[in-house]
């Protein structure tokens, strides 16, 4: 085991002795409930993900993308949200539930984004996205609460689980909800992500080292494409109130897919070395 590696366990370790995870909380990490397929996340149930988005001088938000946050100073997210120097995300949300009310519980923590640092690889045009992985520098440091508190980074390969959960927003879906939203979902083998990813989304097709696939485990709808770097998770086998992320959503459709048609995720496992060399020094 690496030095990176240990640095890892460490920050997770660490995570697991906040005040916010002790005594009766422990009792409700029940993350994978009795739902099927989508339904709307609970009060505190995700506190781990973040609203990446963009807000214009009259204070509209026009861009919205998931993420994750890892630490008190960074989210990790999709290198593609933050292609186009127009709508570039400025703000991170975390600690939120639904964007378009005040009335639900939870505790929103409104950070301006200090920096983006995209993986050194990442290569788009409009036929392919590879590498789609960066990091958002916040300026301030979240606070760790019930509401918003980090995850940890999976040291084992996506392929070592069949069952994962998702939680982010729909903002690029007519009709949208503004409420943070949860699915389940089933890996893909890689044999069959590569025959069903069409070549219009990756020209050189899956790269299985940086590439998985996940559909919906039951029903007709499945991660929608307004959520570009929404994190892919596990429970955490140790910490009962912790999460395990093994993806960032890089391409779905271009509305909510269905069983038949592969969200591909960036996995995070190649690029640990990469994450903590910056977020940890």
């Amino acid at each position: 085991m690496t030095n990176v590696d240990l640095r890892v366990i460490r920050e997770c370790r660490s995570y697991d002795s906040l005040p916010s995870v002790q005594g009766p909380i422990r009792e409700r990490c029940k993350y994978i409930s009795n739902f099927i397929g989508r339904a709307k996340a609970e009060p505190k149930e995700f506190p781990l993900t973040a609203l990446v988005y963009n807000e214009n001088p009259k204070g509209v938000a026009n861009k919205l993308c998931g993420g994750v946050l890892i630490s008190k100073n960074y989210v990790l997210t999709s290198a593609y949200c933050f292609l186009y120097d127009g709508y570039r995300p400025n703000w991170v949300r975390v600690g939120e539930l639904d964007f378009g009310t005040t009335e639900e519980d939870a505790s929103p923590q409104l950070i301006e984004i200090k920096n983006f640092i995209p993986h050194h690889q990442f290569y788009a045009t409009e036929l392919t996205i590879y590498h789609d992985i960066g990091l958002v520098e916040l300026t301030l440091e979240a606070l760790f609460d019930d509401y918003a508190r980090p995850a940890c980074l999976s040291l084992v390969d996506a392929n070592n689980y069949e069952e994962f959960l998702s939680a982010g927003w729909d903002y690029a879906v007519p009709g949208h909800s503004t409420h943070l939203h949860k699915t389940k979902l089933n890996r893909l083998d890689d044999d069959k992500c590569y025959e069903k990813v069409r070549r219009e989304h990756l020209e050189k097709g899956i790269n299985n080292r940086t590439h998985m696939c996940a559909i919906p485990s039951a029903g007709n709808v499945s991660t929608c494409a307004g959520n570009g770097g929404t994190p892919l998770f596990v429970n955490h086998p140790e910490f009962p109130c912790q999460f395990l992320v093994v993806g960032i959503l890089s391409i779905g459709r271009r509305k909510c897919g269905d069983k038949d048609d592969p969200i591909i995720y960036t996995r995070v496992k190649p690029y640990i070395d990469w994450i903590q060399r910056i977020v940890w020094n």
